[in-house]
């Protein structure tokens, strides 16, 4: 009997030492691919957030744009709408995108410190679940007949992150049958 117990006593550290290992395995594995899908989600909103930038100008008192209004239109794709908002640092509008609508808050102000580019997460004005980045630049100075003082621009560009979350659901409910199945077939 008392080499029955120690058996038991083996088998359930084993076990319990496995469901740990499984656990922590599952957890830091999940916690990598989180990370690095934010990360290429962050580089997509980067380039994006470059793209913009370099299509602002200031001429004169006017900032205008190197794209057109009918350019802008067919871009815009109505099924996964675009975001992004030109803004003067003091938070009066200059120009944002169709999906944020005319009127209302618009994008959260995100990157106003002039440090590292950092995308965080944010809810779109649609409700939807987002990640954003900003950052504050001195639009290129056309030329023209008026000179100007340069003025600061602060631009965001959001994009919604359902596709990233139901990929880490996906990855979550595999790790938890895969991890499950393990312990299972272990005992």
């Amino acid at each position: 009997m008392h080499l029955r117990s120690i058996r038991l006593r083996l088998l359930a550290a084993l076990l319990g030492t496995a469901l740990i290992l499984i656990v922590a395995g599952t957890s830091f594995t999940y916690a990598l691919v989180r990370e690095r899908l934010l990360t290429d989600f962050d580089h997509f909103l980067e380039d994006k957030l470059r793209y913009h930038q370099i299509s602002a100008m200031q001429v004169g008192q006017r900032i205008s744009f190197r794209i057109s209004q009918p350019v802008w239109e067919r871009i815009h794709d109505p099924a996964d709408p675009e975001f992004f908002q030109f803004r003067f640092t003091d938070g009066r509008d200059v120009y944002r995108s169709y999906g944020l609508g005319d009127e209302g808050e618009g994008l959260p102000r995100v990157g106003l410190a002039k440090d590292a580019l950092i995308g965080i997460d944010c809810e779109l004005p649609d409700g939807r679940p987002g990640r954003c980045m900003g950052l504050v630049f001195v639009p290129d100075q056309g030329e023209g007949e008026y000179e100007a003082e340069p003025v600061e621009l602060h631009l965001v560009v959001a994009h919604d992150r359902e596709d990233v979350d139901a990929t880490l659901s996906r990855l979550r409910w595999l790790l938890l049958v895969s991890g499950s199945l393990a312990v299972m077939l272990m005992s």
